[in-house]
């Protein structure tokens, strides 16, 4: 079978965000009566098929649709909305490499995209990213934060709507230990700083540790800018010895070099010791010159901007003397900031299963619970030169017990997972509320627990919810995706492009990634900045995710939710990992 016959006869779902080309994954040429599944959609015959558009095996094998159009898997005397019928097949002519752009054009490449065949581009997996950057130095001008020899990323701070590196610097003949927060690796804080300000004639000495407040967790990380939000900066901070005089300075992050620079940066001075408990310092506090005799201009919440704060002791000018310091930055971020909805880190997700068969290594495994309240799938569509095996557990998850492929491209090797509602291949759960439309839900209580287990720190696998929409609710295959990682893993990210750090939802923060998959449909990702939960489990409502998403403009809301799925999706490693529970229903 030559390579654009097979791309014509195989489909293009997997997973939230994949596509797999040339041969149907798992496909083999027919041999005596045995034929292998395939995850693109179905085998009819020893022929992987496309069993949403083909018309002759509509939904299922044989099944025809006699005349009419075959749209969604679903027999139709019309198409849907998008679709373009190519004889009784509907296909969407910007993202069918069978049809690109017109009936019967082909993509060599396997990818369409707007209706032009290109070559392939990532998908869910993302593009490779690197680990670590170090600080910048002096002037308050820091960098993007630490990262260790390993690759991991260190020193990265949350509070609230706040995501950054946190990061120390020095200028003026000052000094100050340590360099960077990079070997903080998965810890937040405290930030313990030490050293010496000198005293000079122009108060151009300084030695500072500060937070970058909108920052992606990757190297070389832009520095951006967000909004004040909540009642004020909170500030839990310990000075252990040396100067108690602490300057706070917020800046906006013009360049410290520009002309109106002083303009960008707001400062209010206190005591080290006023800050055990906590305190909250008003926005409307902090002004241009907060120094005696200072006269310059409040900062405004209303418009001003924030893209790092930093804490330091001042310079005590010619007629002061050297100061040392040593103090440590406990927790800082915006007070009483209200994020979207409420979520809590749990011991376990309460849930106790039966499953029908309790362990498996079959490529393509779909096992139910007793009561088919719940599925595994075992998902392995991009096995290459490896395979995984896992141990069913009671509490509706599973344990990688072995695991040995192994890809540096985007597509990952499989992605096990515990779901309701439905899969690729129509095997449905009952009992769960699905489908539904996203109009008429009202919640999606859920809890994912996981642990890394034996797992190496750098194996490649993320720990992630994959949430399906569907125009047509019969369908088992979304329109749209929605993403939640708990887990991100060093070198991959989700699809699409970084569009907002420092989200609140489920009293968590979140980046935000959207854009299309390599089916062209859209992704909406939410990544957890550090690991979420390790050996704990997650407990929270979907729902909150699905009104930010709908509040963007990611999804549409009369679309329905057809699948909640939670699992893994797998680069590399990942052995001894486990989903170590899984709860979900639509209400």
């Amino acid at each position: 079978m030559n390579l654009s016959m097979k791309m014509m006869q195989c489909g293009a779902l997997l997973g939230g965000a994949l596509l797999l080309f040339g041969a149907c994954a798992g496909e083999t040429e027919p041999s005596g009566s045995q034929t292998q599944p395939c995850p693109a959609g179905i085998v009819c015959g020893g022929v992987c098929l496309n069993h949403q558009s083909d018309p002759n095996n509509c939904g299922a094998c044989g099944n025809s649709c006699g005349g009419l159009f075959c749209s969604q898997g679903q027999c139709t005397s019309e198409c849907a909305v998008g679709e373009t019928a190519c004889g009784q097949a509907c296909e969407n002519l910007q993202t069918s490499f069978t049809n690109c752009g017109s009936c019967g054009n082909v993509c060599a490449s396997g990818v369409c995209n707007n209706g032009v065949c290109q070559e392939p581009i990532s998908g869910s997996g993302g593009a490779q990213g690197t680990g670590g950057g170090d600080p910048g130095t002096g002037g308050g001008n820091p960098g993007s934060g630490g990262g260790s020899s390993s690759g991991d990323l260190g020193g990265y701070h949350t509070h609230g709507d706040w995501a950054g590196f946190a990061f120390t610097f020095a200028d003026g003949g000052a000094t100050i230990t340590p360099e960077s927060f990079e070997d903080m690796l998965n810890q937040d804080g405290p930030y313990c700083v030490k050293g010496t300000v000198q005293a000079t004639a122009d108060y151009t000495s300084i030695a500072a540790v500060g937070v970058n407040v909108s920052q992606p967790k990757i190297e070389d990380a832009p520095v951006n800018i967000i909004d004040a939000s909540g009642e004020g900066l909170l500030i839990d901070f310990t000075v252990n010895s040396g100067a108690d005089g602490i300057r706070v300075q917020i800046e906006d992050g013009t360049d410290p070099s520009a002309p109106d620079a002083a303009e960008h940066r707001w400062c209010v001075n206190f005591m080290g010791s006023q800050t055990n408990p906590p305190v909250v310092i008003p926005w409307e506090s902090f002004n241009t010159e907060c120094w005696t005799g200072g006269d310059g201009k409040d900062f405004d919440p209303t418009k001003d901007k924030i893209a790092k704060v930093i804490l330091y002791v001042p310079d005590p000018g010619p007629m002061g003397t050297a100061q040392n310091f040593d103090f440590c930055l406990n927790d800082i971020g915006p007070a009483n900031v209200q994020g979207r909805g409420t979520g809590e880190i749990v011991d376990s997700c309460g849930n106790n299963v039966s499953w029908t068969t309790t362990s498996t290594g079959d490529q393509y495994a779909n096992i139910a619970t007793s009561n088919n309240r719940y599925r595994y799938q075992n998902n392995g569509w991009g096995w290459q030169g490896g395979s995984h095996s896992v141990s069913l557990l009671p509490g509706a998850g599973y344990q990688l017990t072995t695991q040995t492929c192994s890809r540096s491209d985007a597509v990952p090797c499989s992605f096990p997972s515990v779901y309701i509602g439905t899969s690729a291949d129509n095997n449905r759960t009952e009992g769960n509320g699905l489908p539904k439309q996203i109009s008429s839900i009202n919640s999606v209580p859920t809890c994912l627990g996981w642990s890394s287990g034996s797992a190496g720190a750098r194996d490649e696998y993320n720990v992630s919810y994959d949430v399906w929409f569907a125009s047509n609710s019969g369908a088992s295959y979304a329109d749209e995706f929605l993403m939640v990682w708990l887990r991100k893993p060093p070198t991959f990210q989700p699809a699409g492009e970084i569009v907002v750090n420092g989200v609140v939802i489920g009293d968590q923060t979140w980046t935000v990634s959207f854009g299309p998959n390599h089916d062209g449909d859209n992704v909406v990702s939410y990544v957890a900045p550090n690991d979420r939960a390790d050996g704990k489990a997650y407990s929270f409502d979907l729902k909150d995710f699905i009104d930010d998403a709908l509040a963007r403009g990611y999804l549409t809301p009369s679309y329905h939710l057809i699948s909640v799925m939670g699992g893994t999706e797998i680069w590399g490693g990942g052995q001894g990992a486990s989903i170590t529970g899984f709860r979900a229903e639509v209400q």
